[in-house]
């Protein structure tokens, strides 16, 4: 990291658990920086506070958040550690109203001495309105953190890599892809990047990238448990499939489903729901569920286990928690900070239950791994590095028992990652009849 001081910019790609957040502070306390920026997701900022507080930070350490004033003390160029959330960061420069924010987070970027992006997989999308935004924000020194930087697609990392080294990346997207990736010819887009040409080598030409592989010695125990809808459930979920995919009379035609369909039909495996509609899933707090038996019975059989239950429904979420007593709580997209710092506090010993919702537990939430080592999925988010963050939380550097992982699976449904039997086989009969049409014409 010192030697990538001349860059202006270096990359920590450290598997989760890997102490990038230690790292970080370590560099920031060997270089004598005074005026640090902190960009991070909200659940993680008792973490970074911790750290500096705990490896010697001497100056103080602010929250910038709308309507205080620590933000004057950034523009000052005061010394301290200035924390600020990723979202509040990013929404406070792209509003028309909100322009001579802009202009003064571009303004104060001279008086910073480090800025940290953590989670900075976030600015993947170039088309995005945190790159957007971000792109034209230059500090001294940038470190960016992430153990998927490019979001698992080689494409992501010319947005990341932009903003680290603006002089160092091409400002053309489409004159950078071809160097290192394969570029395709699309019917739809006309071209498309695909994977890189020589794996690992665009990372090797940058002017300061790390990364610590995980090196667990704990094992990691993948279990099953598959339920049956309950009838009036199969019956509507059966309802929401056939409506999701299209059909020319009595045959479907496409196998493909958009995300907020998925979502949907992963949503109504929780529990027999009360509303479908405009792309919300809604339950009553007493809707039947066979998860939730499911989940039940699992605590009978494991009464003394401290769990870690997530799915991607806040909604479910709490509904969870309430069914489950005093012995558990919720960990939602809206629950306040302060709660989200006494709920770490007392997961283990005031309650038993951590239900949380995937995107709110995924990113920087730490010190689960020393309380609790089973984790029981009531869904999966359709965002793959989400369900891999937030299994991080148990699976990671601290833990000391093996981890069991259990996906409660609604059998015949989307759960399973399919359409259910009936509907895919029709459609795989009529892709096959289709091509073989193809082949005759």
């Amino acid at each position: 990291m010192h030697k990538a001081t001349r860059s202006g910019g270096y990359l920590n790609a450290s598997q989760l658990g890997r102490g990038k957040t230690a790292m970080t502070v370590q560099y920031i306390l060997e270089t004598g920086a005074e005026v640090v920026l902190l960009i991070v997701p909200l659940g993680t900022r008792i973490g970074w506070e911790r750290h500096l507080k705990m490896m010697g930070w001497e100056h103080p350490i602010h929250r910038i958040e709308s309507k205080n004033d620590h933000f004057d003390l950034l523009a000052d160029g005061k010394p301290g550690a200035y924390i600020v959330g990723r979202e509040y960061f990013t929404l406070s420069g792209t509003s028309a109203k909100n322009r001579e924010v802009r202009y003064n987070w571009r303004k104060v970027a001279d008086k910073i001495d480090v800025a940290v992006f953590d989670e900075v997989h976030q600015l993947q999308n170039r088309k995005s309105k945190a790159f957007e935004h971000i792109r034209t924000f230059h500090p001294k020194m940038k470190i960016g953190l992430s153990g998927t930087p490019s979001g698992n697609k080689f494409q992501g990392f010319w947005a990341v890599c932009k903003w680290l080294w603006p002089d160092e990346i091409p400002n053309s997207y489409w004159n950078w892809a071809p160097v290192w990736a394969k570029v395709v010819y699309d019917p739809y887009t006309y071209q498309r990047v695909e994977d890189e040409r020589d794996p690992g080598a665009f990372v090797k030409s940058l002017p300061g990238y790390g990364r610590l592989e995980a090196n667990l010695t704990t094992e990691l125990h993948n279990n099953e448990l598959l339920v049956e809808l309950s009838p009036k459930q199969r019956r509507l979920y059966d309802q929401m499939e056939r409506s999701a995919v299209a059909w020319l009379e009595e045959n479907p035609l496409v196998a493909e489903l958009p995300i907020t369909q998925r979502i949907r039909l992963r949503q109504i495996t929780l529990g027999v729901p009360t509303i479908v509609e405009d792309d919300v899933v809604d339950f009553s707090p007493n809707c039947k569920s066979s998860k939730l038996d499911a989940l039940q019975e699992f605590i009978k059989d494991n009464p003394d286990e401290p769990l870690l239950i997530l799915l991607d429904s806040a909604k479910f979420a709490k509904i969870t928690a309430t069914r489950l007593g005093k012995d558990a709580r919720a960990w939602t997209g809206d629950s306040p900070h302060q709660d989200r710092e006494q709920m770490l506090k007392d997961f283990g010993h005031e309650f038993k239950y951590l239900v949380a919702t995937i995107p709110a537990i995924a990113e920087g939430v730490d010190g689960l791994q020393h309380v609790c080592n089973h984790v029981v999925w009531l869904s999966r988010s359709e965002n793959s590095i989400l369900n891999e963050q937030a299994a991080g939380r148990l699976h990671r550097t601290g833990q000391t028992k093996p981890v069991h992982s259990i996906d409660i699976l609604a059998a015949d449904t989307y759960d399973e990652g399919v359409l259910s039997k009936t509907l895919q086989q029709a459609l795989e009969r009529n892709a096959s009849a289709a091509k073989e049409l193809e082949v005759v014409t």
